[in-house]
């Protein structure tokens, strides 16, 4: 099978972790300095904030990735069955029926799976 092409989010993974490299790298080269403590705890903050971000990252990639290959899978669908509304919706809220200006309304919400949060 062809290999895909690396997305843009693998990209920039890829960078954040080179530059974790180089610049840890760059610290263990260094002679200590003498507010060392103070300097390695602002350090070990911006380290763990990169790994959070990359984690995040990686995640959101995984569920791109699930969520590509679930609509991949319904492509070609010719009928709406339960299997693949539970493959794609997670829940479907529907509000009570209201009379506004003498039309019925109802509010319909879906949650879908694999929708990212930003």
């Amino acid at each position: 099978a062809a290999s895909e092409k690396p997305s843009l989010r693998h990209i920039s993974i890829i960078f954040l972790f080179i530059i974790c490299l180089l610049y840890y790298k760059q610290l263990s080269i260094r002679e200590p300095s003498p507010d060392c403590p103070a300097e390695q705890e602002s350090l070990e903050q911006k380290l763990s904030a990169l790994q959070s971000k990359i984690s995040q990252q990686h995640n959101t990639e995984i569920s791109i990735e699930q969520f590509r290959e679930t609509v991949r899978d319904c492509l070609n669908v010719t009928e709406l069955t339960p299997f693949i509304l539970n493959k794609l919706i997670s829940k479907i809220e529907i509000s009570s029926l209201e009379i506004v200006d003498g039309e019925k309304q109802q509010v319909v919400s879906v949650e879908w799976k694999f929708a990212l949060n930003s």
